[in-house]
């Protein structure tokens, strides 16, 4: 997998790939539930960077059955991924992708990792990813959601309608020649957790080995209670078709 440096960079573009979507996908505020499960995600995706960066990070015991069925999917589908948290802009919008690689046969999977089930934004947000990263290479590119449960169990869906491009580039050009002005901060929304990074004005990182300061912080965390953890997260983030069911553990 790929290696960057921990340091934040400025953005080219204005606008989030979460930022757009939240222009038709409002996302609520103000739920206490929602706050919880945005900071689980953004652990499980955390935790999901260091076991595929090759550091045996022990889950904390709010995260295990999730991280459990990520294993499970990594030891049933052996994916390769040779990008890892991978940043993207090409000048009209900005995002990380979860995971870049091969599976099963497909040389270039765009993948994202997502803790909560299927949702109508997931194929245009991958269809966001593919565009910025391999716009002349859509006919080969799988778009890959990669849904992990808290009962341990996983499932892959697959995004294949190539209206999804058409209706995320008129989106882009909606949003950023229409109305909506220029996005502020991103603390004046909620980005999901799964856009751990999208929206802010410099990524925290791009395409990266997961940090050792990421690794000893989960670490810790594996044996902290439940406030413990949550207190860790809110620092952390002040701070930075076809469905395929490919089994279950």
């Amino acid at each position: 997998i790929l290696m960057a440096h921990d340091i934040p960079y400025p953005w080219e573009s204005n606008w989030s790939v979460s930022r757009i979507l939240s222009t038709i996908f409002p996302m609520p505020t103000g739920i206490p539930a929602l706050q919880q499960a945005l900071m689980r995600g953004t652990a499980v995706h955390e935790w999901t960077q260091c076991h595929d960066t090759g550091h045996s990070v022990m889950p904390s015991p709010t995260i295990k059955t999730w991280c459990d069925a990520y294993k499970q999917f990594c030891y049933t589908m052996s994916p390769s991924w040779t990008h890892c948290e991978y940043a993207v802009d090409n000048g009209q919008y900005h995002g990380i992708i979860d995971r870049i690689g091969s599976m099963r046969g497909h040389d270039l999977v765009i993948a994202d990792i997502k803790t909560g089930k299927p949702s109508p934004r997931d194929k245009l947000q991958l269809a966001a990813y593919a565009l910025a990263y391999a716009p002349t290479q859509l006919a080969d590119v799988l778009r890959v959601g990669i849904y992990i449960s808290s009962s341990g169990t996983w499932r892959v869906k697959t995004y294949d309608d190539h209206e999804d491009y058409t209706v995320w580039s008129n989106l882009v050009a909606e949003v950023t020649h229409g109305n909506h002005g220029t996005p502020q901060s991103s603390d004046d929304a909620i980005e999901p957790a799964d856009n751990r990074g999208d929206g802010l004005s410099t990524p925290q990182r791009s395409d990266i080995s997961a940090s050792p300061r990421l690794v000893e912080r989960l670490s810790a965390d594996a044996t902290a209670n439940p406030e413990a953890l949550q207190s860790n997260q809110r620092s952390d983030q002040s701070g930075q078709k076809k469905d395929t069911d490919a089994g279950k553990s």
